[in-house]
């Protein structure tokens, strides 16, 4: 009987080591559905700019996982309040107080562009949207937004969402500061929680019931430019990371009540003169729980492996 010699089985052992495993990452462009090897994200067949649907597993079994977000009045045009959901962008207070909506209300597709594909050679989903003046109790910014975002399939990565939310503001300057992408998450669940590193190098925390109308951290260190929403009776949490853009950020903490969802977000000052022409503002999500952001690296302000703006 023939055996395979030696030298030839440790070749085919260091290269299945080395070989690249097969795409943990599915796209579906009629249900509008990503899931990855942790993640099983939904969009809205109502607004392709809203995700009803977020569930994460560090086991790689999202499907059954409990869905992190809630939303409301989705699709809708009438009423006094926006729709809320995970994917907003807004003024830097509230629509009903008269701010203008970018993302979220009137949901239309710029002329040329498609709503929802899938992009990143089948790793991820690129959104095309403009807000529309369809509800006389709402302003809609009418400003077109392209939405891009990538997930992983392998290693620490598979934890996380980036995203690139591009505006073009190209009809002229927007004065306003803006919320340039609204995560939320929900408080039924148990995630009140905001925590961020302090401009004295300490993490601190705050519950978002402490900001009843939303309000700026004034200690929150832009510098290192996160924040993480947690559930502090399990652990469970993610954290929301920005690359640095040319634009000063702050950082929001706020609820909303119909949707009943921690909106904590970055806040975007216009310059002096404006947003003008194409403005990017790239964020990664990364999810986690105990095991993977441990108390240590915490209280050092250091992010889980993965967790990083590339």
């Amino acid at each position: 009987m023939k055996t395979t010699p030696r030298y030839i089985g440790s070749f085919l052992v260091a290269l299945l080591a080395i070989a690249p495993l097969s795409s943990a990452v599915s796209i579906d462009e009629t249900s509008r559905t990503v899931h990855s090897t942790n993640l099983l994200i939904t969009w809205s067949g109502a607004d392709q700019e809203a995700i009803v649907g977020v569930r994460w597993d560090a086991g790689g079994v999202p499907g059954p996982a409990p869905n992190l977000t809630s939303s409301s009045d989705v699709g809708r045009c009438s009423g006094s309040l926006a729709p809320e959901y995970w994917g907003n962008s807004w003024e830097a207070g509230a629509p009903q107080a008269g701010e203008e909506v970018l993302v979220g209300v009137g949901t239309t597709t710029p002329t040329g562009d498609v709503p929802w594909a899938a992009a990143f050679g089948q790793h991820g989903a690129e959104v095309s949207s403009q807000s529309s003046d369809c509800n006389v109790n709402l302003n809609a910014a009418e400003v077109p937004v392209r939405t891009r975002y990538r997930f992983y399939d392998h290693g620490p990565r598979r934890n996380v969402i980036r995203l690139d939310r591009t505006f073009s503001f190209e009809d002229g300057p927007f004065n306003e500061t803006i919320r340039p992408y609204m995560p939320r998450v929900s408080l039924a669940q148990g995630f009140l929680q905001v925590l961020y590193p302090s401009t004295a190098d300490t993490l601190a925390s705050l519950s978002v019931f402490e900001c009843p109308v939303g309000c700026t951290v004034s200690n929150w260190d832009p510098s290192r430019g996160w924040y993480a929403i947690e559930n502090p009776a399990t652990g469970q949490g993610l954290i929301l990371q920005r690359a640095e853009n040319g634009h000063s950020a702050r950082l929001w903490v706020d609820w909303d009540g119909a949707s009943f969802t921690n909106a904590t977000s970055f806040q975007l000052v216009a310059p002096q003169e404006g947003f003008a022409g194409e403005v990017i503002e790239r964020e990664v999500i990364c999810f986690y729980d105990s095991t993977i952001w441990s108390a240590d690296r915490r209280q050092a302000l250091a992010l889980p492996a993965g967790c990083s703006i590339d």
